[in-house]
């Protein structure tokens, strides 16, 4: 097998209607600036695409076994243009300071900008340039020169351009010339990574996942991966999925490959073409429980093709957690609205909300009084009195929608509360 980058190895294999594929995992280090934890299992998955469309993908490279910094440390490759360039983006990323040169005009300079290293090495900075100007029809050479002090210091280079409809890149990988005291090796791969390596490319790639452009976009580099679907077992058996929509859905759009039966709260309801409509809205949270016909392939996410979504109207909800109420992935916005009345002869009067998990925008009868993001969630109602609407707009994070939606361990159990938890009390004097 031969490695594309830190995370993906690549085989040409022939494929039938149904293959058995079996691969072995080595032993793993997890070591401090990984991305991995010390608790955490090794993970891995796998797809199937067509050759020479899943495209390389930078790598951390790094010194051979043997040869030691002396000064600076100069890694240069090629790159080959059809054409003028018509867009390029490089990024360059490294722990030490670095000068990127193309055909030995220097481009930029970057500083090093950690200074917290662990035996290991520091976390890269990456950096991004344009230099399209620079790549014109022709061989091009590629130059970054390291201020290394160590043999283990890693250099990260992503390098897209793109000329009509055609794509070239250059990344790091193992094979780079590199030069430093006057002796010349060639570059191996760091096994080891350091944050999400989707997130430093300098383009979008081909998500993994098949047909998951719905997830991620269009790949500028590559091209989509076609469906194709797995199993642990040949045997035939219904799938469930069950979760909880929140008060005020009246419509379900479920997106499966195979015929399913939709119940909420125990109750059947009717789908047709993948969408699932309510007799009324719901008035209370309701759980939902999705029965597949029997399937030996379309398991677990691959049975659909697409997110379920749903069409939630206005609703009376209990203050709380958003996770008790059908919201666990919601990232947004949540609006509550009252109405108060404060009386004519308060000589003051104090708005309290209690507890809360998230950003809050506090209207009054239309008007924006106040916008808190932290305990004390609490508004002066100023000289206002009689009946008021109150209107109380409350914003979460990400988190959830990333722990949702992505693979991603770095959604705390702490980042998944929001809401608005009460009690909400009027304070008149």
């Amino acid at each position: 097998m031969a490695r594309t980058d830190a995370n993906i190895a690549t085989a040409r294999v022939t494929v039938e209607d149904v293959n058995v594929l079996e691969y072995r995992l080595g032993e793993s280090r997890n070591a401090p600036g990984a991305t991995a934890r010390g608790d955490e299992y090794l993970g891995c998955g796998f797809t199937v695409t067509a050759p020479d469309t899943f495209e390389s993908r930078p790598a951390f490279m790094r010194l051979p076994e043997g040869l030691v910094p002396d000064g600076a440390v100069r890694f240069e490759s090629s790159v080959t243009m059809p054409a003028d360039a018509e867009w390029s983006q490089l990024v360059v990323g490294a722990a030490v300071g670095v000068t990127v040169l193309i055909d030995d005009v220097v481009v930029a300079r970057q500083a090093k900008v950690e200074y917290y290293e662990s035996e290991w090495g520091a976390n890269p900075a990456y950096f991004s340039h344009d230099i399209a100007d620079l790549l014109t029809a022709g061989s091009h050479t590629v130059t970054i020169v390291a201020q290394s002090v160590k043999a283990n210091d890693v250099l990260f280079v992503d390098l897209v351009t793109t000329v009509g409809e055609r794509t070239v890149t250059l990344v790091s990988e193992p094979g780079w010339t590199v030069t430093t005291g006057g002796v010349q090796g060639q570059t191996i791969e760091h096994l080891g990574h350091w944050d999400d390596p989707a997130s430093t490319r300098a383009a979008l790639r081909a998500h993994p996942l098949p047909d998951a452009e719905w997830l991620r976009g269009v790949p500028l580099v590559g091209r989509t991966v076609p469906g194709f679907r797995t199993s642990d077992s040949v045997e035939r058996r219904a799938q469930y999925y069950r979760f909880t929509v929140p008060a005020g859905t009246r419509e379900l759009e479920i997106p499966m490959i195979v015929d399913a039966r939709v119940r909420v709260d125990g109750r059947e309801v009717g789908c047709e073409e993948g969408r699932a409509v309510l007799d009324a809205p719901l008035k209370t949270p309701s759980r939902v429980e999705i029965e597949t016909d029997e399937t030996a392939f379309h398991r677990g996410g691959s049975a659909f093709t697409g997110p379920i979504r749903a069409t939630v109207d206005e609703a009376p909800i209990q203050l709380g957690d958003w996770r008790a109420i059908g919201l666990a992935s919601w990232s947004g916005g949540v609006q509550y609205s009252t109405d108060i009345e404060v009386r004519a002869d308060a000589t003051a009067a104090v708005l309290d909300l209690g507890g809360a998990r998230g950003s809050m925008r506090i209207e009054i009868d239309g008007d924006v009084v106040a916008d808190l993001f932290c305990a004390p969630y609490r508004v002066d109602i100023g000289d206002r009195r009689g009946l008021l609407h109150v209107t109380v707009t409350v914003n979460n994070t990400l988190g959830p929608f990333l722990h949702e939606s992505t693979p991603t361990s770095w959604v705390f159990p702490s980042q998944m509360a929001s809401g608005l938890y009460g009690p909400v009390t009027l304070h008149m004097q």
